[in-house]
């Protein structure tokens, strides 16, 4: 008896993910995936001790598909950043969700500034801080001449900088104007290559309203993101806070659309909320890629005054 009450709960374990694009609660239910799959497979190793041998090829599909949203297309291993050099030829760009209320930006910028990084995406930038940028008053004496901008969407997406050591194009999305106010994409050249450099950042799913606009957002990127590679061929890296798991609906459409995440698998803990979390994080945040561009070094920094942390990471080409 006791088997066919735990039983439902590892076969919703497995599955929920699948429902989770119309189900708002079964996609908060799947932002908890990782013990979710590890759930179904405690009940395994039981049903295997007790020899329960139905119920423990039920658990293993269960467990096969409880980890599939997790392990799909996602780097198993990484080292971590080497912020004493950076090697020639690597792209280093950095992702990060700075907090809108942060009475530290300037102490934060100073963090973010120091580490050699080719490109820095800020996402919810305060209102101070935006203005500083634009008056290059925490850039004065730094290498980032270079930066676009995007402007805040009242409960839909936040204000974003792409900031650049090296000259930068916007390209503006030939599309629907509500479609391309969520988006900020940037042509940057590195010796003979061009990179598309994008941010990221839908509203979190506090409600269904939000939910649904935040996930509207994501499909947005994501054929915007295609259209843009087939028309200029360019790798893409997109730094993001999709307010989503690895699990969840909004990551899965980055994926189907051919990005792919850079964080490694086997790199613990997520990134936010950033302090002491540890395995109780989550990975709200990372770099995006797409093309012939891939990661070689991956790491998280605590930011001043920010509740999230920032992904650094070192990426090379791959093609010429």
């Amino acid at each position: 008896m006791l088997w066919w009450l735990v039983l439902p709960s590892a076969i919703v374990s497995g599955v929920a993910w699948m429902g989770s694009s119309r189900v708002y609660y079964l996609d908060l239910l799947v932002s908890q995936q990782i013990w979710l799959a590890w759930w179904t497979v405690l009940l395994l190793a039981i049903a295997l001790c007790t020899r329960r041998w139905r119920i423990a090829v039920l658990l293993i599909v269960s467990s096969v598909l409880a980890f599939y949203p997790i392990v799909y297309g996602r780097t198993m291993r990484l080292p971590e950043v080497d912020f004493t050099t950076k090697p020639e030829g690597v792209i280093r760009v950095v992702s990060c969700n700075i907090n809108p209320e942060n009475a530290r930006y300037e102490e934060a910028m100073d963090s973010l500034t120091t580490i050699d990084a080719d490109v820095i995406v800020l996402i919810e930038v305060p209102a101070e801080l935006s203005r500083d940028i634009r008056n290059r008053g925490v850039l004065e004496r730094t290498a980032y001449e270079h930066w676009a901008h995007r402007a805040w969407i009242d409960e839909i997406t936040s204000p974003g900088f792409i900031l650049s050591t090296v000259p930068i194009e916007v390209i503006q999305p030939d599309t629907d104007e509500n479609i391309a106010r969520h988006i900020l994409r940037v042509r940057v050249a590195f010796g003979s290559h061009d990179v598309m450099i994008g941010l990221v950042h839908p509203v979190s799913p506090r409600t269904i309203e939000r939910w649904r606009a935040g996930n509207s957002v994501i499909h947005h990127q994501a054929s915007f993101g295609a259209n843009l590679q087939s028309e200029h061929a360019a790798p893409t890296i997109i730094g993001a806070d999709i307010n989503a798991g690895p699990a969840q609906a909004r990551s899965r459409v980055m994926r189907r659309s051919g990005f792919s995440m850079s964080k490694p698998l086997l790199q613990p803990g997520g990134t936010f909320p950033s302090g002491n979390a540890g395995v109780f994080s989550v990975q709200l945040d990372d770099l995006w890629t797409k093309g012939a561009i891939d990661p070689i070094a991956w790491s998280k920094i605590n930011i001043p005054g920010s509740d999230h942390f920032a992904v650094v990471c070192d990426f090379e080409f791959t093609a010429p």
